[in-house]
């Protein structure tokens, strides 16, 4: 299918003096709800400058591609950069910033290649045409949409005929403009930092640490950094990554706030970004001068091997009708409340049919706190669960806001209680939370990573 395209010869009349992005953006009058409606937020002018001058643009012909692009910030900072003529693919599905995608061009009319464009279509769909065809670009530049794509929606079909496994959209154009790449291309994006570890983007990793690697990577320390004119507490990371080639060591560089961006970084060994695990995990450095042992140097995982960590299985709203607040009955169920100072009546779990498979035997156990923010200090909390009293002889269950540590569902030994308790409190497992986990939660697989 052809996509509709102007040419930025027929623009060169068209100039007009163009303000910051976020005033650009507002004469198109986008409502909240519809910004809401495509999960798409714009790119504060700090950050797209940022961006662009993590792009290599001295090579002879650059071919720059912008999907998803919105306001166009990100284009504008890379010709910016650039300095000279520059081939420009702006992507954008929404109609409403035809006109002002348009304007853009015209204004840099003298900056650009005459094979510039604007392209009115969806990325995915344009994309797949493109890769049947064997167009590609030099440099892909990013801040994609935050959005879930539907197991039964036309996009994700369409993904799938691709070979594309996602289920988020940020994460299909990661993939789709890392395939866009021509050899020795790069790629700079803007993206939550989960997606460095979370298992739903195991496959999308693997696929751009196959295709090819890290060599500039910023973190923002704070939730509400970037994006916080639309709302949006997300902790984010930029991305430089280029095709073909296996970086030795990565630039990298950290920020509390847009307004403390720097060009400033410190140069470190790829392995320090690395889990070296199969699932490509990339940890961010909690001390740039401190190697913990969540990088790939380290082998040997703080769990031993026969015990396990599982989510508790007890869903609240699910079990609502089983669960009472009563010092008898039913099995003592162990929740959230084990770490807050607060007083919480205690509760309990009715055994039966419906929930008898949630129940552990007495025992002593360790659970941890699930939900946990990057703010969160500690960031990883675990206490010793003593269920070897009369209380307990019924057995004991979990909630799923928390972890449990047990050995094929059964308690452990007072002296491995005392042993994993001694690594996860350690600031060193501290450390390897704050380097691998991005997000809110604990998950099973950022406390089974850990090494000692």
């Amino acid at each position: 299918m052809s996509s509709p395209a102007i040419s930025a010869a027929s623009l060169r009349a068209r100039a007009f003096s163009m303000p910051d992005t976020y005033g650009s953006a507002e004469k198109v009058r986008l409502t909240e709800e519809a910004l809401a409606a495509r999960s798409q937020v714009f790119t504060p002018s700090q950050l797209s400058d940022f961006m662009a001058k993590m792009l290599d643009l001295n090579s002879a012909a650059v071919k720059l591609l912008d999907p998803g692009a919105g306001a166009g910030s990100l284009s504008e900072s890379a010709i910016a950069a650039a300095g000279r003529d520059v081939s420009v693919t702006l992507v954008e599905r929404d109609r409403i910033f035809r006109s002002h995608l348009e304007d853009l061009l015209g204004q840099h009319a003298d900056e650009i290649a005459k094979d510039s464009e604007v392209v009115i279509a969806d990325f995915l769909v344009t994309a797949a045409a493109w890769l049947q065809s064997g167009r590609s670009f030099t440099h892909v530049i990013m801040n994609p949409p935050y959005q879930r794509i539907g197991k039964d929606s036309s996009e994700r079909h369409l993904l799938k005929r691709m070979g594309v496994q996602t289920s988020n959209m940020y994460a299909a154009f990661l993939w789709l403009g890392m395939d866009l790449l021509s050899e020795g291309g790069q790629l700079v994006a803007v993206v939550p930092r989960s997606i460095l570890s979370g298992a739903q983007f195991r496959s999308v990793r693997q696929h751009l640490m196959r295709e090819g690697s890290l060599y500039r990577l910023h973190h923002f320390h704070s939730r509400k950094a970037v994006f916080r004119r639309d709302r949006v507490q997300q902790e984010v990371v930029v991305l430089g990554m280029q095709k073909g080639v296996r970086h030795k060591h990565v630039r990298y560089s950290w920020s509390d706030e847009l307004d403390d961006l720097s060009e400033g970084h410190e140069l470190l060994p790829a392995t320090r970004f690395s889990d070296g695990s199969a699932d490509d995990v990339i940890v961010i450095p909690a001390d740039v001068g401190v190697e913990t042992r969540a990088s790939s140097s380290y082998r040997e995982t703080l769990i031993p091997e026969g015990i396990s960590v599982s989510v508790g299985p007890v869903v609240d709203f699910r079990n609502r009708d089983y669960i009472h607040e009563s010092a008898t009955g039913g099995v003592p169920l162990i929740g959230s409340e084990l770490f807050s100072s607060r007083r919480r009546p205690a509760r309990r779990l009715n055994v039966n049919q419906a929930t008898e498979r949630f129940v552990m035997p007495k025992g002593l156990y360790i659970a941890l706190r699930r939900i946990s923010p990057p703010e969160t200090r500690p960031r990883l909390q675990a206490m010793m669960v003593d269920a070897t009293s009369a209380e307990y002889e019924a057995g004991i269950a979990f909630e799923n806001h928390v972890l449990f540590i047990h050995r094929n569902r059964e308690g452990l030994s007072l002296s491995t209680c005392r042993l994993l308790l001694n690594y996860l409190t350690a600031d060193d497992a501290q450390r390897q939370i704050a380097e691998r986990s991005g997000s809110t939660q604990i998950n099973v697989a950022d406390v089974a990573a850990l090494r000692r």
